[in-house]
């Protein structure tokens, strides 16, 4: 997200994964995580190009696509 237009469309997405997020029960071990989305700097681009390949793969809708590109 490193365009306006991009943020204007990723962050009513994240919003709504916060939301959804909201009434998950999570264990124990899962709530006392540090840093439960931490990536370290040199697994970065790895680790967005796996993200973007999984949310290509489960035929996503056209935000989500978009998200992925």
């Amino acid at each position: 997200m490193n365009t306006p237009l991009r943020l204007a469309h990723g962050l009513p997405i994240l919003g709504r994964v916060h939301a959804l997020l909201t009434g998950v029960d999570v264990s124990a071990a899962g709530r006392t995580v540090e840093f439960a989305n931490q990536i370290e700097p040199a697994r970065m681009l790895a680790g967005t190009r796996a993200g973007t390949d999984r949310i290509r793969r489960w035929h996503p809708s056209a935000d989500e696509r978009c998200m992925a590109s």
